[in-house]
């Protein structure tokens, strides 16, 4: 095609060009078009999309969204999608059962994930080609006929009362325990927390409203001693900032200690909790331990499990269950008043 082109245009200069130029014409344009390709341009109306596993996942994507997941979750299906096609080396159309049960072997065996990171790669998988197939881009889902491996339920400890309180200890500055206190006393997602703005508090009736996990909404209340030291903390971003108290209800609630005062990220966040930790000499202190160990104070003091539900933003109680230890020897004094 190149070729016919080149051939085309010298034929056309014959009439301004004498023999020996269009020659040399001819031996210029064949040098320097020399291993070029010639794409032609089509002007007619095309579908953007022409990659069918990209748009497959866009679909997805789509009807995660609109059912209310959140960007962060989006990335984890999109991420362990993605990753098990490359593994494989197929598309989504052609990946079989058995490829998939390979994929799952190589990522126990020879990435040693554990079994609950088999579950969720699993769980993603599932959610993926369930969509294709009720959708009537694929006909059958893969991941039907693969069997999710059993794991041990794990209760993983709360705070003690002794380590909350060197947490406490430790906290120099007055964002820092406002935040600790803040979490423990509402049981808050890392993600809620960092959603949240100086405005969505109502500190006088000690309560606010979040946007959960499903775009659930739920009313949060918060404890008398948390209420003190956001207090104190507003009172020194006010002086900080040099802006009136009533002026901050549209910063972020949780914000770095020095200018330009941006919003804590969840990285952040769990970072910072991760220091305090470090210097309190405590393992393990990250925001989610305070949202268990918020459920198990709960439980342990009367609370019903429904309503703990509630406050967790959980609509199984069962979910709520995961997050709970049960004091051993609460277990013994309730069974010896029972018998």
């Amino acid at each position: 095609m190149l070729e016919k082109l080149l051939i085309e245009v010298c034929a056309q200069m014959t009439d301004v060009l004498v023999r020996e130029q269009i020659e040399k014409l001819k031996n210029v344009l064949f040098m320097v078009f020399h291993d070029k390709k010639i794409m032609e341009e089509k002007n007619e109306l095309i579908l953007a999309e022409t990659n069918t596993d990209t748009y497959y996942l866009q679909m997805f994507v789509a009807s995660k969204k609109v059912s209310g997941r959140k960007d962060g979750t989006l990335t984890q299906y999109v991420t362990e999608i993605r990753k098990c096609r490359d593994v494989i080396g197929k598309s989504f159309a052609d990946i079989t059962t058995m490829d998939l049960r390979w994929y799952l072997g190589f990522a126990k065996e020879r990435n040693s994930n554990k079994m609950s990171t088999i579950r969720n790669k699993i769980r993603y998988l599932n959610s993926f080609y369930t969509f294709l197939v009720k959708e009537e881009l694929l006909k059958r889902n893969p991941v039907m006929r693969v069997k999710s491996p059993k794991t041990e339920q794990v209760i993983r400890k709360p705070f003690s009362t002794e380590e909350l309180e060197a947490l406490r200890k430790i906290c120099t500055h007055v964002r820092d325990r406002a935040m600790i206190e803040f979490l423990y006393s509402t049981g808050l997602r890392v993600s809620e927390l960092e959603s949240l703005s100086i405005g969505d508090i109502d500190i006088y009736r000690k309560e606010f409203t979040v946007i959960g996990k499903g775009n659930k909404e739920r009313t949060i209340y918060i404890s008398d001693l948390a209420c003190f030291h956001l207090k104190e903390y507003f009172k020194w971003l006010s002086k900080q900032m040099n802006t009136p108290l009533e002026c901050l209800k549209g910063k972020p609630l949780m914000m770095a200690i020095r200018a330009p005062y941006k919003r804590m990220t969840k990285a952040g966040i769990e970072s910072r909790c991760r220091q305090l930790g470090e210097i309190a000499g405590i393992e393990d202190v990250h925001p989610h331990r305070f949202r268990r160990t918020f459920a198990t104070d709960l439980l342990e003091h009367g609370m019903k499990l429904e309503e703990a539900a509630k406050l967790m933003g959980h609509s199984k109680v069962e979910t709520t269950m995961i997050y709970c230890s049960v004091d051993q020897e609460n277990v013994r004094s309730s069974y010896y008043k029972c018998v």
